[in-house]
Order: structure tokens, then C-alpha cells, then sequence
């Protein structure tokens, strides 16, 4: 019923629009979205990524979440966004999220030392353990800066979708990364945050969510008690994509709620 995590054609890496992804869930009957559009910034601040469409009025995304409440009552729409974490971007990101003043908004690492984590050259001369351990390093450092404005951490363990990865064994274990992870997940707790269960995994090499169950279940024997479902999906046949089994992994762990937003205050629904 709850998928949180979507993105349109306001997207650089989407084509799917805004009116398609809402008629898709409708028919997921979905009762809960939230469109989060990326904001991200590379290591060089001059190259803003920057999707929605115009980086000083971005009234056309904002107009058409407008649109689409209207279009369709029965499904609470959330107007959320993505922000990629840089520290050479963060002024600027933050800057733009306060000039928008959305609802939800979704703080996640897509960039580390310059490179796109999606794409192999990340990965090159790096062992898996060298290459996802500074990658968490990353989303621990992005966690206070990101806590200003954003209610969540996404998808930790990102680099498990990545694009041809170069390793035997893509996922990430709990028991391999127990010590770094910890520290992420006492310190989003600690600055009132929460964390996702990103169902895109799945379709992944990876084939779990991100994080994987392991790393959810401590986060609630941790005291964790703010985690949101989305499918992250880019294109309409992944909406609402295994919301379902992230429930029932929720359920599993511990959880009695999934959350929703709005005002940036936390809404639970009961599952």
C-alpha cells in the first residue's frame, strides 16, 4: 500500500512521466507515494546534476505533484525529493531544498571520491571490502550534514546495485560491515532519522532489498523505529515493486509501523 521512493521523467535517469507513475500505482493500489526527484551534485560544483528541469525555478516539478493530488484523490501523493550527498555540493543542495520546502525528502550517497557508484570505474583496482567500506564512510559522513533536511538515509548499501560490479559475491552483510554500520545506524537514530527498505535490490545481482534483512533487524534491536518502503522504481512496471515482501521483512524485524510524512513530520501506519 506504502511505496516511497519514486521517480519521473524530473529525473535525469527516468523517462517515465509524472502522470504514468501515479496511473501505475493506481493500478499497484497503492494508497501511499512519494515522487522523490534527484538532486545531486558531482565532486566539482560547477557540474550541478540537476534534474529538475530549471536550477533556479523549479516550478514545473512542484506544479505538476499539484497536478497529480488533483488527478488522483485516492492516492495520498507525497511531494518529496532525492538528494545526493557531496560535501563540495552540500551548500547547494541544501540551499535548494529550502527554496522548494518539500514534504519528504530522502538523503542518499551516489558519488564518492569523484566517481559514480553505479558505474565500474568506482570499483576499478579496489577489492569489495576497500571499495564498500569507503563507501560507508561516505554515508556516515553525510549523516549529520543530510539530518538539516532530510528525514532518511536511502538505500544504505547502494553499491550493491551497481552496475556490472566486479565481485564474485555483490551483498553486503551485516557481519562483514558490522562495526561501520553500527556507527551509521546509532548516528541516524541519534539525529531523529530513519532509514529505508529500497525493494530495487531485488532486481538487482544482489537479489535482496538494500539494506539487506540483516542490517534492518539490527537497526531495530538498535532502537530504530523511523523506516519508510519504496521501490525506487524508474520506469512504471516497478511500481510498487515488492513493497509486499519489504512489509513482511519489516514485520519480521520487529517493526509494528511503516512511515509516511508530511511537513516534514512523521505519519505511522500500522501493518
Amino acid at each position: 500500500m506504502i511505496d516511497y521512493h519514486l521517480h519521473t521523467s524530473f529525473s535525469k535517469d527516468c523517462s517515465t512521466g509524472i502522470m504514468d507513475v501515479c496511473d501505475a500505482a493506481k493500478k499497484a493500489q497503492l494508497k501511499y507515494i512519494a515522487i522523490t526527484d534527484h538532486i545531486d551534485v558531482y565532486h566539482n560544483p560547477e557540474l550541478v546534476a540537476w534534474d529538475i528541469n530549471d536550477v533556479h525555478s523549479p516550478t514545473g516539478y512542484i506544479n505538476s505533484i499539484k497536478m497529480a493530488q488533483e488527478k488522483y484523490p485516492e492516492i495520498d501523493i507525497t511531494f518529496g525529493l532525492e538528494t545526493g550527498y557531496t560535501e563540495s555540493g552540500y551548500d547547494m543542495v541544501a540551499n535548494k531544498v529550502k527554496d522548494i520546502n518539500p514534504d519528504f525528502v530522502i538523503g542518499s550517497v551516489h558519488f564518492v571520491d569523484g566517481l559514480d557508484l553505479y558505474y565500474e570505474e568506482y570499483y576499478q583496482d579496489k577489492t569489495k571490502e576497500q571499495a564498500y567500506n569507503r563507501y560507508l564512510e561516505h554515508v556516515y559522513k553525510s549523516i549529520e550534514p543530510l539530518s538539516k533536511y532530510a528525514q532518511i538515509i536511502g538505500h544504505i548499501g547502494y553499491v550493491c546495485k551497481a552496475f556490472e560490479l566486479p565481485y564474485e559475491n555483490v551483498n553486503m552483510k551485516y557481519s562483514e560491515y558490522s562495526i561501520v554500520l553500527d556507527d551509521i545506524l546509532e548516528c541516524i537514530i541519534e539525529n531523529n532519522m530513519g532509514i529505508e527498505i529500497n525493494t530495487s535490490g531485488l532486481l538487482s545481482r544482489a537479489k535482496t532489498t538494500i539494506p539487506d534483512y540483516d542490517v534492518i533487524l539490527r537497526y531495530r534491536k538498535l532502537g530504530g523505529e523511523i523506516l519508510t518502503v519504496g521501490s525506487d522504481a524508474h520506469v512504471p512496471e516497478n511500481v510498487g515493486s515488492n513493497v509486499g515482501f519489504a512489509f513482511e521483512l519489516a514485520r519480521n524485524a520487529g517493526f509494528k509501523y511503516i512511515t509516511t510524512y508530511k511537513n516534514k513530520e512523521p505519519l505511522f501506519i500500522h501493518i
